[in-house]
């Protein structure tokens, strides 16, 4: 079968009673490997608990994300105030395999709305704080003598000052290779820039490409903190409040 009949009759025998159902992921970009599984989401209005389950059958490896109509919001939530909208992207980009009552597509304008409203500007504080943690890591990374170190510092600082710039821009961030694709997304230009000054450094040891580009992001958001600069005590975010979601 291929990915769509496969998902299709997957959630038709384990999911008949469900509200919506979506293939999502690399099947659905044409983006797949040899080792690619389906990816569905799943959703039910009658469910009490969300829950993931990893499967074979007709011929694929499986991964289901189940969720409840709370826990679909809930991680909606969640993903706004990280910043990450993981959920609300794959739902947006999937394939509708169940639409209940029109429930799926109604679902699925939930998550576009997400997705355009885009997340909410940095606090002044945040701002600060990631100032700080980038101006530690660029001192670092630009002081160490050592090889090993510096591979490793370098690939923090890149990780981190890419996710400031999108952070400070209002743009989504995303894990590993979202992450590059969030910032080309943003800026084709910008992310040339940062993959350049990664390949000048992995490949022949030079670190001033990542250190220009750190330092144009620390000019642009207010510069440098001084040693001086003491985080200090904070109340806890609305993201560290909700805590885990079973």
């Amino acid at each position: 079968m291929d990915n769509i009949a496969a998902a299709q009759a997957l959630v038709e025998q384990k999911f008949p009673d469900c509200d919506a159902a979506f293939l999502v992921g690399s099947t659905v970009r044409s983006e797949a490997t040899p080792t690619s599984d389906l990816d569905i989401v799943v959703i039910s209005r009658s469910a009490t608990a969300p829950y993931q389950e990893g499967m074979k059958a007709f011929g694929w490896p499986i991964d289901v994300v189940f969720h409840t109509e709370s826990s679909y919001r809930k991680f909606f939530k969640l993903d706004i105030l990280r910043r990450r909208p993981v959920l609300a992207y794959m739902i947006n980009e999937g394939v509708i395999l169940k639409n209940k009552d029109g429930y799926a597509q109604r679902v699925k304008e939930e998550a576009a709305a997400v997705l355009s409203a885009g997340p909410a500007p940095l606090a002044a504080d945040e701002i600060m704080g990631a100032r700080h943690e980038l101006t530690k890591l660029y001192d670092d990374f630009t002081s160490s003598p050592s090889r090993v170190e510096s591979l490793l510092l370098g690939a923090d600082l890149a990780y981190v000052a890419l996710e400031f710039v999108l952070n400070f821009n209002r743009q989504w961030m995303g894990d590993g290779k979202w992450a590059v694709r969030a910032l080309r997304d943003y800026s084709p230009a910008l992310a040339d820039e940062f993959l350049c000054a990664l390949e000048d450094f992995y490949q022949h040891n030079r670190k001033d490409g990542i250190a220009r580009f750190v330092q144009n992001i620390l000019d642009a958001a207010g510069g440098r903190t001084s040693e001086e600069y003491i985080l200090g005590r904070k109340p806890l975010t609305e993201e560290e409040e909700l805590g885990t979601i079973g």
